[in-house]
This record gives structure tokens, C-alpha cells and sequence, in this order.
């Protein structure tokens, strides 16, 4: 979304697509079996994740040393 918001061009041009799809749907949804049409909206999605990659909150760590953390002892290498 913040990447749209930085590029109202583009905004515009994906908001037009998503209307032209809801077009003869009074609720303004989109159809599973259209999702295959909205190639724009793809791109969207694809360049938003390549400037933003999607990566764990929780990665992998270990510790190099002993530590404590709010009295609780952390041994090394766990």
C-alpha cells in the first residue's frame, strides 16, 4: 500500500483495472476465476515484493556468548 500511495500514477491505473473487473457487479467484488485477468494488479504485486521482500520476523540466531536476559541465563550457541 505504500508504495501506491508513493505512486498515484500507478494507483490510478490499478484502480481503473479493479473497476473495469467489478464493472457489472453491483458489490464490487471480483470473481475468483477473473483474478487470472487483472495482469496489471499481478505486476503490482510482484514489484511491490521485489522492493519489499517478504522475510521471517524470527530468523534463525544463535548466541556467541553467555548472557542473561531478565534473570534468565542464555548459554552460548543456543
Amino acid at each position: 500500500m505504500t508504495e501506491l500511495v508513493r505512486n498515484p500514477r500507478v494507483m490510478k491505473k490499478l484502480q481503473e483495472e479493479l473497476k473495469q473487473a467489478t464493472n457489472e457487479n453491483f458489490h464490487r467484488l471480483i470473481q475468483e476465476s477473473k483474478l487470472e485477468k487483472l495482469e496489471f494488479l499481478k505486476q503490482v504485486v510482484k514489484e511491490s515484493l521485489r522492493l519489499k521482500p517478504h522475510v521471517p520476523l524470527l530468523l534463525p540466531r544463535e548466541t556467541i556468548q553467555a548472557c542473561e536476559i531478565q534473570e534468565y541465563i542464555v548459554p552460548a550457541k543456543t
